[in-house]
C-alpha cells in the first residue's frame, strides 16, 4: 500500500511539474509598437509601364496612417488613407482603410516575428470574417514584399515595395 501511495505521489508530482513547464513560453513577446516603425517613410511598388503605387506612412502620436496613391504617367491619384491602430488587450493592430472612391476596409494584424507583419483582412473588424490574409516580410531595412492570399490560402498576388530615399 505504502508503494502504491508514494508512486501515486511521485506521478502526480511529475504531471503537476511537466504542466508547469507546458505553460511557460520560451519566447518574450514582441514589441508590436517598434516593429511596426519599420514602415515609417516613403516606399513605392512598380506596379507597370509608367504607373507606380506609393506609401506614405507616417507617425499620428502612437498610432500610424499612410496615404497612398499611383503616380501614372507623372499624375498623381489618391488611392487610400489607411490607419493603424493599437489593441493593448489583444497586442495586436486593427485597422481601417478609406479608398478614394468611398470604400473601406478593415483588417487585424500582428508581427509574427521580427520580419514578418501577418494581415487578416476581416469584415467590420470581425475577427470571425476572414476574406483575405496578407503577409508583409521585411528581407531589409529597404525592401519588403507584401503577399496576399484568397480566404482558401490560395496565393493570389505578390509585390516588392521598395523604400523610397
Amino acid at each position: 500500500m505504502k508503494k502504491l501511495c508514494l508512486t501515486a505521489v511521485i506521478f502526480v508530482f511529475l504531471l503537476l511539474i511537466s504542466n508547469g513547464i507546458q505553460g511557460q513560453t520560451a519566447q518574450s513577446q514582441l514589441d508590436q509598437l517598434k516593429l511596426m516603425e519599420q514602415f515609417l517613410g516613403n516606399w513605392q511598388q512598380d506596379v507597370g509601364k509608367d504607373t507606380v503605387f506609393v506609401w506614405e506612412f507616417q507617425k499620428f502620436g502612437k498610432a500610424i496612417f499612410a496615404n497612398t496613391y499611383n503616380i501614372i504617367k507623372s499624375q498623381k491619384i489618391p488611392f487610400s488613407i489607411v490607419c493603424y491602430g493599437f489593441d493593448k488587450e489583444l497586442n495586436k493592430f486593427k485597422g481601417y482603410s478609406l479608398s478614394s472612391d468611398g470604400g473601406y476596409g478593415t483588417w487585424i494584424a500582428s508581427f509574427t516575428s521580427q520580419s514578418v507583419y501577418h494581415v487578416e483582412a476581416v469584415q467590420n473588424l470581425n475577427p470571425d470574417i476572414i476574406y483575405q490574409k496578407i503577409d508583409c516580410v521585411f528581407e531589409s531595412p529597404n525592401q519588403w514584399t507584401m503577399t496576399t492570399f484568397n480566404q482558401d490560402g490560395v496565393k493570389i498576388a505578390e509585390v516588392k515595395n521598395s523604400r523610397v530615399k
